[in-house]
């Protein structure tokens, strides 16, 4: 049976099984369907649209200021919750540093606090037995709360400096400093890894606003620009692209989300797809009969070629095997795209050179955010001190058309 799965069931038999899911918790089917208010794995988790125009929803935000992303994923997660809250459970300290701050910090506060409580009722229990005179709970609390910040603190007046030799400070003290050095080691820790983590270093990475599909040579190409604002780049920087489309399965009765590599021209991407980021870089993926992009389109290949590229084959390039038939033109890509979905998810990495941190930048286009022959704007110039300046105002303007420019100037 080719509608078949691996688990055994049909395509059709797994659709029901989603829309049980899906009643037992509430949402019907058609409150999952694609619309400006839905995320984006709900709107994958039903059948194929039937409609003329492409869906709008997106995998990555666009939030950020400057039309730019905070690199978060629009994706839920369903199943067993039970089960993903034991997997997250058994990783406590990434489980903490992926909070907000200021949740992080509520917690702290209240394991301190709370400790600091617990160990003051202990010493309030033998406080009289150990020349401590405590009159309320509060100024045990507050003994406790000495002991956990300094040993260095001051006894009551008629207290004994070895608190009359009994044995159950000689206990509760140690302990209590042992647990308060743990404390502070871990929030300095968490706090450090918190603010030093590399998605604030990431909001620095800007990307052009829009992407643009153009022709050279009568090969269309998928163009944007990406810069670092910051004076002293990432070192090792490198850029991968992803296309996320949809794919239907042989009997139409379920939609898939898939995404697929793109095989970039510039930067080479078998030399890793390095980046030099302290000006503008231009990233050129080539749309020919392997890319993502005319999957993505449903365009490109008759009856008489061969199919390019089957899941999972490798994906190739022109100059790998010779091509068969017309190449598809911006002219087709442009119409295709009308009713037709797609995102592709940039991804730059790097190293911060102050922390030795990695830094991923995310950012994404769809088919509303393509500039189809359009240029950019050069944005780089030599000043009058023979200084290269950016200007980053640049960054997002076009031209009427795209010129291939080799001179990286402007009046």
């Amino acid at each position: 049976d080719s509608s078949s799965t691996g688990t055994g069931l049909t395509a059709a038999e797994l659709a029901a099984q989603s829309d049980l899911r899906l009643l037992e918790g509430g949402e019907s089917r058609e409150a999952l369907r694609p619309g400006p208010s839905h995320g984006v794995a709900a709107a994958l988790a039903v059948g194929p649209v039937e409609t003329r125009e492409a869906p709008r929803y997106r995998i990555l935000d666009r939030k950020a200021p400057f039309r730019q992303s905070y690199g978060r994923f629009g994706i839920r997660r369903l199943g067993n919750q039970s089960v993903a809250k034991m997997i997250r459970g058994a990783d406590r300290f990434h489980s903490i540093v992926h909070q907000s701050t200021w949740k992080m910090l509520a917690y702290f506060s209240l394991v301190y606090v709370g400790s600091c409580f617990v160990f003051g009722l202990l010493f309030f229990a033998f406080g009289e037995k150990c020349d401590l005179h405590f009159e309320t709970v509060a100024g045990a609390f507050l003994f406790s709360m000495e002991s956990h910040s300094t040993i260095g603190y001051g006894l009551p007046a008629s207290g004994d400096p070895q608190f009359n030799e009994c044995i159950e400070m000689a206990i509760t003290l140690p302990i209590q400093v042992m647990w308060s050095l743990i404390c502070d080691s871990f929030l300095i820790g968490t706090l450090y890894a918190r603010i030093s983590r590399g998605q604030t270093r990431a909001s620095s990475i800007l990307f052009s606003d829009k992407a643009i599909i153009a022709a050279i040579d009568g090969i269309p190409y998928f163009m944007f620009q990406v810069c670092d604002s910051r004076k002293h780049s990432l070192l090792e920087a490198n850029v991968r692209c992803y296309c996320f489309l949809q794919e239907s399965a042989p009997d139409d009765t379920a939609c898939f989300l898939q995404h697929r590599a793109m095989r970039l021209n510039h930067p080479d991407d078998e030399l890793n797809g390095s980046l030099l980021l302290s000006t503008p870089s231009l990233v050129v993926h080539r749309i020919d009969k392997w890319s993502p992009l005319v999957a993505a389109a449903g365009i490109g290949i008759s009856n008489d070629d061969k199919p390019p590229f089957i899941f999972p084959q490798i994906l190739r390039r022109p100059i790998e095997e010779e091509l068969q038939g017309s190449p598809v033109s911006v002219a087709q890509l442009r119409e295709a795209f009308k009713s037709k979905w797609f995102e592709v998810v940039i991804m730059v990495e790097g190293v911060e050179p102050s922390t030795s941190s990695q830094v991923q930048a995310r950012h994404s286009y769809t088919q509303d955010e393509i500039a189809w022959e359009k240029g950019f704007m050069p944005c780089t110039r030599i000043g009058s001190d023979g200084v290269v300046e950016v200007d980053l105002d640049r960054l997002n303007r076009l031209t009427a058309h795209f010129e291939p420019c080799t001179v990286p100037s402007y009046a």
